[in-house]
């Protein structure tokens, strides 16, 4: 609840305040390339040092997805246009489900799985199995078909 609260603030904060900067795409394109290097220096530095999970959640990653979205949402800048291809919408649609499903599959797997899968691939098959739930569920529940 605290991240979905933070993320709807910064939400409501950014969608009310577009900012307009000569030589954007250039801009952004720093910006959007700054923001995952970022968010990988945390997972990385995350995964060194133990002691900045707080509670067992990894609240110290809230920053980086913060400004990763925030420099993606101006659509400018080079990785937004990469986001725009037709795999990159396929993924926005069913983003919903991914994100309903992500935590339930993390929890589960290491419930079952325990210590038997390397840390560095609990990532990679968290994201695929999340991709494909949610690809199953987009296709059995279309929200537009229920409005």
């Amino acid at each position: 609840v605290f991240e979905y609260t933070i993320g709807i603030i910064f939400g409501i904060i950014f969608r009310n305040n577009k900012i307009s900067i000569k030589h954007d795409k250039i801009i952004f394109s720093v910006f959007e390339i700054s923001s995952i290097l970022i968010l990988i220096y945390t997972i990385h530095f995350n995964s060194i040092n133990k002691t900045l999970i707080l509670n067992g959640r990894i609240n110290m990653w809230i920053i980086p997805i913060i400004l990763l979205i925030l420099s993606i949402s101006y659509q400018k800048g080079i990785i937004s246009k990469l986001l725009s291809i037709k795999i990159g919408v396929k993924l926005g649609i069913i983003s919903m489900y991914m994100y309903l499903m992500h935590q339930p599959l993390i929890t589960y797997i290491t419930r079952s799985a325990g210590s038997q899968i390397h840390y560095r691939y609990f990532a990679l098959y968290i994201f695929i199995l999340t991709i494909i739930i949610g690809a199953i569920i987009n296709k059995y529940y279309d929200i537009k078909k229920t409005n």
